[in-house]
């Protein structure tokens, strides 16, 4: 859902619905199949005997070029309705999908090339940490401290978290605060702060990206 990985109908039902394990937990996520043209055209979730039903527990039938599991962001004004569907059913999504926090750029954000809502605040190294969960990496080390963590995103972009001290590398268990300096958008591979800096807007990204790395960011100050 958060990297949107599609597969044909043929793909989805060897991969998934066939699968001795993963045929379980889809049947509680809802799907989207997509046109020709990737634009969203129905909305469906798995039936034990694999059939396909909308929110109102109807089978139908499923003809779509490439089947995703659905973003909230993608189902707009059906959301309401599957989260419903799923209450009423006592339905335990595998992880947090309809529930799922929905963040947005503003516009300033869109046209700037770095978020000043997170720059110059101080958090624990542990939680800035967290993210490397979410798949974001630290820079290689210059001078045996990594200044910068990076989370590639939408082809060769990547946003950068720069660190004012950063974390030393000999240290296996960092521990006390790291002060976030910047975070930008970058088309260029990580390199060292005398060259790095941010040359692409935020607007770059499509919303469900720029959704789930304002999430991942907004999770280390909780």
């Amino acid at each position: 859902m958060i990297q949107q990985r599609t597969w044909t109908g043929g793909q989805h039902r060897t991969s998934v619905l066939d699968h001795p394990f993963l045929r379980h937990p889809a049947r509680r996520l809802v799907w989207l199949g997509f046109d020709e043209r990737a634009n969203p055209e129905v909305s469906f979730r798995i039936a034990v005997d694999g059939t396909a039903t909308d929110r109102d527990g109807r089978t139908i039938g499923v003809d779509s070029a490439r089947i995703a599991v659905a973003h909230p962001l993608q189902l707009a004004g059906e959301l309401p309705y599957w989260v419903s569907h799923f209450t009423d059913h006592e339905l335990r999504q595998p992880f947090p999908q309809l529930a799922r926090e929905v963040h947005a750029l503003t516009e300033r954000e869109r046209m700037a090339t770095s978020l000043e809502r997170f720059a110059h605040r101080m958090v624990p190294t542990s939680a800035l940490l967290r993210l490397e969960g979410f798949g974001w990496r630290r820079g290689a080390p210059v001078d045996g401290v990594h200044d910068h963590l990076y989370r590639q995103v939408d082809g060769d972009l990547q946003v950068l978290l720069h660190l004012d001290d950063g974390i030393a590398v000999e240290d296996s268990e960092p521990e006390g605060e790291q002060v976030i300096e910047a975070v930008e958008l970058s088309s260029r591979p990580a390199s060292p702060w005398w060259r790095r800096c941010g040359d692409t807007a935020f607007g770059a990204l499509n919303p469900i990206t720029a959704s789930e790395v304002l999430r991942e960011l907004a999770a280390v100050f909780e």
